[in-house]
């Protein structure tokens, strides 16, 4: 037998506005459903549901096996402010979904904080995924992603240890801020081009790149080496510049077409880097 819970209108428009199941539907009603039990825990200041639990409003759900509904004790029910859903939890909002194994919700800061060993957020256009925690600023339109994560876009990919998205208001990628072991893999015509770094910012409406930290880029059997570059993956202009104040130097390999020979020893020895005899691929730094 199913449970429902209707919470109507009565509830503060002024919560709901900033809540995850309202987004813009604060004069809608929200539905809570479970296949097992609700309860009001009044002591608590909180509601319980259990068994392949649906929470809607409007056209905003949350789905997942259990969920708690914590509310403002000295506002009383009406006061939503966290709620915690757990066990194949999906959050559909328009058109995006976040998959996660659990999903805390502030109302306050509108913060949806997702835990997991594989977390993925999907838009029309772009996905993110990580592997230890995403934290979503529904208001900023703002993914943070803990762990080494990913996000792809069209023929675009960045990886990282860590990576900030920053989406538009039609839910594309805006700008992604990577940091540790940044991969930025861009399929086209000629080939794959890879680059490398420890630091990138990425404008994804500009198609431009910044690398910082340790920089590599590969371009089928060619490599360029530098410790800054600016790329644009648009036209696929690419400028590299050393680090005057270590004594840095600029590299750049280049091999004929259809040659297989292996990256040649450098003079001077890059930290952490040992190339691959598949150029395709990037190179490895370390981790």
């Amino acid at each position: 037998m199913r449970f429902l819970f209707l919470l109507l209108c009565v509830l503060s428009p002024s919560v709901f506005a900033a809540s995850p199941v309202a987004n813009n539907n604060a004069s809608e009603p929200v539905a809570i459903e479970a296949d097992t039990q609700l309860e009001w825990l009044k002591a608590d200041n909180k509601f319980r549901a259990t068994g392949n639990v649906v929470i809607t409003q409007g056209t905003t759900s949350i789905k997942g096996d259990n969920a708690e509904a914590l509310y403002d004790a000295a506002k009383g029910p009406s006061a939503l402010t966290e709620m915690i859903v757990t066990g194949n939890v999906i959050i559909k909002s328009d058109d995006n979904t976040a998959t996660a194994e659990q999903a805390t919700y502030n109302t306050i800061t509108q913060i949806a904080t997702l835990r997991g060993k594989h977390i993925v957020l999907t838009t029309p256009k772009a996905s993110v995924t990580a592997q230890s925690g995403m934290d979503y600023d529904v208001a900023n339109r703002k993914v943070t992603s803990k762990g080494p994560s990913v996000v792809t876009q069209g023929t675009d990919k960045i990886q990282s240890d860590q990576l900030t998205v920053w989406l538009t208001e039609k839910n594309e990628m805006k700008r992604a801020e990577a940091r540790g072991h940044v991969i930025i893999t861009q399929k086209t015509a000629d080939g794959t081009n890879i680059a490398q770094a420890e630091r990138g910012d990425y404008d994804a409406v500009g198609k431009q790149a910044t690398l910082t930290g340790n920089v590599k880029l590969t371009q089928g059997q060619n490599h360029m080496q530098g410790d800054a570059a600016t790329i644009n993956l648009a036209t696929g202009y690419s400028s590299l510049k050393n680090n005057a104040a270590t004594g840095g130097r600029v590299r750049a390999i280049f091999n004929p077409e259809g040659s297989d020979n292996k990256m040649p020893t450098l003079k001077t020895a890059l930290p952490n880097v040992t190339p691959k005899e598949n150029f395709e691929q990037p190179f490895v730094t370390g981790r």
